[in-house]
């Protein structure tokens, strides 16, 4: 967007041309008709300031939010849950949710399990969320049995999942904000992210979560960012006390920065 924009004088692809045009009448609107702009996340906060050029004064940062619903569950529980789905009570759980689309990550997730698997058997990944699964179901192969694709869940399914996880993994190349992370933080679930944007801004490393590098392009890239996500996975499965470390701070973090109550208070600051 930086390069397109600098260059707006000098003939570009047609694409290149759309771009700036809608970009120019958000610029008019955002900056002569707005009287006060929410931005969900730092990095659009900071952009609708350097790169609209809109009055700071004019841009409050309010982070998205999500009720408080979890509860916990005695073990009685989470066996009967593990039982349901069919899962061995010493199986650890990894769990994604989200679509499946290039832009989440989700081959290099599959790609870094296979190294997960080749280490530690007793794993299993479920994949929620929908997408095009042809490609996945390709890069799963021979490890079709310690991957579950699920498909979309709703709310009650999707929660139960989250009550018995050990991890949770999130890899999206970009995201602009990551409804997904407050949900597994305020489930107590250990969580490794991308270095990018949205995500990055949520996950405070090593304190209630990981974040890891993660690449796209080239092969040598994508190659490398498994690597890199399989040895973060691998961390988590053979260090159980943080694990328990990343989950409490996880909850703590989800109360005090991304709980339903805090948003509210200060969307009507704004009105008052």
């Amino acid at each position: 967007m930086k390069r397109i924009i600098s260059q707006e004088n000098i003939a570009t692809s047609d694409l290149e041309i759309s771009i700036l045009q809608k970009f120019r009448q958000e610029q008019k609107l955002l900056t002569t008709q707005c009287d006060q702009i929410v931005a969900i996340s730092k990095h659009s906060h900071d952009d609708l300031i350097d790169l609209y050029k809109v009055n700071p004064c004019k841009v409050i940062l309010i982070n998205n939010a999500i009720k408080d619903v979890y509860r916990s569950r005695t073990q009685k529980e989470k066996q009967k849950i593990r039982s349901k789905y069919q899962i061995h009570e010493h199986t650890k759980i990894i769990v994604y949710a989200g679509r499946l689309d290039e832009i989440k990550g989700v081959n290099i997730l599959i790609k870094a399990f296979r190294k997960v698997v080749s280490k530690y058997p007793d794993v299993r990944l479920f994949i929620i969320g929908d997408g095009v699964f042809g490609l996945l179901m390709s890069l799963a192969y021979p490890i079709y049995s310690r991957i579950s694709f699920t498909g979309f869940l709703p709310k009650n399914k999707l929660f139960e999942l989250y009550s018995i996880a050990d991890i949770g993994v999130l890899p999206s190349i970009h995201e602009e904000f990551g409804y997904t992370a407050i949900e597994m933080l305020m489930y107590k679930i250990p969580l490794i992210v991308n270095k990018t944007t949205g995500l990055a801004e949520i996950i405070e490393h090593q304190i209630c979560g990981l974040i890891t590098m993660i690449k796209w392009g080239s092969e040598r890239n994508l190659l490398f960012s498994a690597r890199e996500l399989a040895e973060n996975i691998i961390r988590l499965l053979e260090n159980p006390e943080l694990c328990r470390y990343l989950a409490r701070n996880g909850r703590k973090r989800f109360l005090s920065h991304y709980e339903s109550v805090i948003f509210e208070s200060s969307m009507m600051n704004i009105y008052g």
